[in-house]
This record gives structure tokens, C-alpha cells and sequence, in this order.
């Protein structure tokens, strides 16, 4: 019995110098590294950093989609969504034929959603944009675009509408691009 825990003694004073010996070993390889050998190791631990951080920001827990309406939430998204549009959320305009056309404009569109759903309860998302038609007739272009949009409240639910923008007779073809597909992104 005494021979064995001797022994053990001994395997245990041999592990400690084996490891001083590696560890010692360990420095001078460290110490030995080339400076350019140090930049790439530290660049590589650096470049794993930024990927798991990337990797748990973009597997964040969004919880959009997911959370519920409070009771008292919903009484007051209800009554308001009952309630007729007044006359000062409507916009006039010349339309064809000498007619007026009656609208509401996008920014007072989203200044009701935000009442109505409070300014971080809602989203609009625009799936799809498409050119129907392009023309040019002497220096003026006409151009027509059409969308699929959906709306998202915060509890998940959704809503997806087709809108169309056109403009017509402008010299500018980036600005009638633009405004055709802003009058098709709301579809309203």
C-alpha cells in the first residue's frame, strides 16, 4: 500500500513538470510568433467575434408579430377604426372630366395609424413594386406602376392591398418615377 500512494506521488510530480515543461513551451512558441503570424491570429479571434455577434443580432428575439393587444387596447383600436373620417383628413383635387377627386394623403394616413395603433404597434411593408407601362411622347414621359403592400399590427395581424400610381406628362422621368410609385405604395 505504501509503494502505490509513493508512486502516485511520483506520477503526480511528473504530470506537474510536464505541464511547467508545456507551458513554458507555450510562451516561447508565443514569444517566438512573427509579428505578422500575431496580426493574423488576433484579426481571426476578431473576425469570430464579429460573426457571433452578427449571428445573435440577426437571430434576434423580434418580437413584433407576437404580442397581444391589452383588453383596453383593443376597446380603444375598436372605437377609434369605428369612427367616421372627418372632413379635415381628406384632401380635394382636380380630377378628369372637371371632376373632383377626394383622397387621404399618405402622411395623414400613417398620422391615423399611429393614433389608431399607437406609433410602434403597426408596419407597413411594400412586398412588391412593378412598372406596368413607360411612354414617352415628345420630351414628356407618362409611366404606371402597381404594388402589393401589407400592413402588420403588432399582435400579427395582417392585411395586403394592390395599389396603382401614375404620372403623367412630366419632363422629368426620375420624378415621374417617383411619384407613381409613392401613389402606388399607399394603397389606402
Amino acid at each position: 500500500m505504501k509503494r502505490r500512494l509513493e508512486d502516485a506521488d511520483m506520477g503526480a510530480e511528473r504530470e506537474r513538470k510536464f505541464s511547467a515543461t508545456s507551458g513554458s513551451h507555450l510562451s516561447l512558441a508565443a514569444a517566438a510568433m512573427s509579428d505578422d503570424l500575431k496580426q493574423m491570429v488576433a484579426s481571426m479571434i476578431a473576425k469570430e467575434f464579429l460573426q457571433s455577434m452578427m449571428a445573435s443580432t440577426t437571430q434576434s428575439t423580434n418580437r413584433f408579430g407576437n404580442v397581444r393587444f391589452e383588453p383596453e387596447e383593443q376597446t380603444n383600436v375598436n372605437a377609434f377604426l369605428h369612427q367616421k373620417l372627418g372632413k379635415d383628413n381628406l384632401t380635394r383635387r382636380p380630377g378628369p372630366g372637371g371632376t373632383r377627386l377626394t383622397y387621404i394623403e399618405s402622411c395623414k394616413a400613417i398620422e391615423l395609424a399611429n393614433k389608431a395603433f399607437g406609433f410602434n404597434g403597426w408596419s407597413c411593408r411594400v412586398l412588391e413594386c412593378k412598372e406596368e407601362y413607360r411612354l414617352q411622347k415628345n420630351d414628356r414621359w407618362s409611366i404606371g406602376f402597381s404594388s402589393l403592400v401589407r400592413i402588420e399590427l403588432k399582435d400579427g395581424t395582417t392585411h395586403e392591398d394592390f395599389g396603382f400610381g401614375q404620372a403623367d406628362g412630366q419632363r422629368d422621368l426620375g420624378a415621374t418615377i417617383e411619384q407613381a410609385k409613392k401613389h402606388a405604395s399607399m394603397p389606402v
